[in-house]
């Protein structure tokens, strides 16, 4: 997901990342433990070192091409990964792609 969000053009980063403010909490909860997991430092963002700390930490292996990654999900520049950045970009296709959650972000742009 990460991969995809990050290869993704910025009008279809802008309305995921949308889609993902506009969820319930119930929807993203795993998601949000995970950040919350993830956010050392308790700041509300994610360097890449605590990123790939909660990775290493876990054995979980990180693709060849996982530092670009990364930088690609700083959708506003920062510096780090914001809470709404993680979620829209861990969002799967299926959740976002549901017709009242498309709807919803569709409202919000019109």
């Amino acid at each position: 997901n990460m991969k995809k969000f990050r290869s993704a053009s910025k009008l279809k980063k802008a309305a995921v990342t949308m889609i993902a403010q506009s969820l319930k909490d119930s929807e993203i909860q795993a998601l949000r433990e995970t950040f919350i997991a993830l956010d050392g430092n308790k700041d509300g963002t994610l360097t890449q070192k605590e990123i790939l700390d909660g990775l290493k930490k876990h054995n979980i292996p990180m693709p060849d091409d996982f530092m670009h990654i990364l930088e690609g999900l700083d959708t506003d520049g920062s510096g780090s990964i914001d809470y709404s950045e993680f979620i829209a970009s861990s969002l799967s296709a299926r959740t976002y792609m549901k017709k009242s959650v498309a709807w919803d972000a569709f409202r919000m742009f019109d």
